[in-house]
């Protein structure tokens, strides 16, 4: 663009637009591709959450178990000793 003596535009450089219009879409470009790779490593991490929920769940059913069977023996020990 070429400006004025105002410093409002007067006419645009046509010859120069596809150069700066393929200079923004390389720059979108590059960014798409940087995001794309922070999804892909933000999945990675919470596949890994995901996994280690899981295995926190399935320690506190173990531990459930565990206490149920320790609350039965103790009572079975008491219901013995009283007899």
């Amino acid at each position: 663009m070429i400006d004025g003596a105002d410093g409002k535009p007067e006419t645009v450089e046509y010859q120069v637009l596809p150069a700066m219009l393929l200079n923004e879409v390389q720059k979108q470009g590059r960014q798409l591709a940087q995001k794309d790779a922070e999804i892909a490593a933000l999945q990675k991490q919470l596949d890994t959450i995901r996994k280690k929920d899981d295995q926190i769940d399935a320690l506190s059913e173990r531990i459930d178990a565990l206490e149920q069977q320790a609350r039965k023996a103790t009572q079975e020990h008491l219901a013995s000793a009283m007899r």
